[in-house]
């Protein structure tokens, strides 16, 4: 008996689930620290998605702040709520010595792993991850991505078109969305839908960085109506 081949072709998606485009939601504040956070990740679960919000393990060490990582554990982790790592210190890892960004990497990977928080991505603080060596440092404390910023708005799309991979995995271009902070910030929905239709017209994916959602006081406040209407677009694409 002959044997038989079956002959099949099989089609690789670009984007899980079939999507035209990929969003990452990034909340650049150590939650629970102030009693406004839950205002951003309330929204976004109302709304089906999900977000990512930073990890500065020195902040969750001190006695006061355990309460917090309690929290996280037993009410965000469940819900789908992912942590990206932020440095042990929220320090320029560019003005350190490679060994002594590698030390503060590592040490945040392993809390992180320690507390099932399941480290995968990382943001340089003050998106100081420009150099080489910081980069490196990053990939062997564990992390299988990093990102910076970007406020060039050629930079905002990643693999956009054709491509399928990041032209640097280890420095991300996020953009930031800070209202009064500087003019080259996207300072309002008005501004941010534009770069989202692009992202999907182009099969493109973008990460968002928020920081003061709701919270008027906060360093890069933005408007929860804004983010609200941010979410609803993403929500209806």
């Amino acid at each position: 008996q002959e044997d038989e081949q079956s002959l099949f072709e099989l089609e690789v998606l670009k984007w899980p689930e079939g999507h035209s485009a990929a969003v990452s939601i990034t909340y650049d504040a150590p939650f629970g620290t102030h009693p406004d956070h839950h205002l951003a990740t309330d929204a976004v679960l109302a709304r089906g998605l999900t977000i990512d919000l930073e990890m500065v393990t020195s902040i969750f060490q001190q006695p006061k702040n355990l309460h917090l990582l309690e929290n996280i554990q037993n009410q965000l982790l469940p819900r789908g709520i992912h942590f990206y790592g932020h440095g042990h210190w929220h320090a320029n890892h560019d003005s350190l010595s490679y060994e002594e960004t590698l030390a503060d990497f590592k040490l945040c990977f392993d809390l992180m792993s320690e507390w099932g928080l399941r480290p995968r991505a990382y943001a340089y603080p003050g998106s100081a991850g420009y150099l080489p060596q910081t980069q490196l440092a990053n990939q062997q404390a564990g992390f299988l991505c990093a990102r910076g910023s970007s406020v060039n708005p050629a930079e905002f799309c990643i693999c956009p078109d054709s491509t399928t991979a990041p032209a640097n995995w280890y420095y991300l271009p996020s953009v930031v969305l800070a209202q009064g902070e500087s003019v080259n910030y996207v300072n309002s929905y008005e501004e941010l839908e534009p770069i989202l239709a692009d992202a999907l017209a182009r099969q493109a994916w973008v990460i968002l960085m928020h920081h003061a959602v709701g919270i008027p006081e906060g360093w890069g406040y933005f408007p929860l109506a804004d983010f609200e209407r941010e979410l609803d677009y993403l929500a209806g694409h």
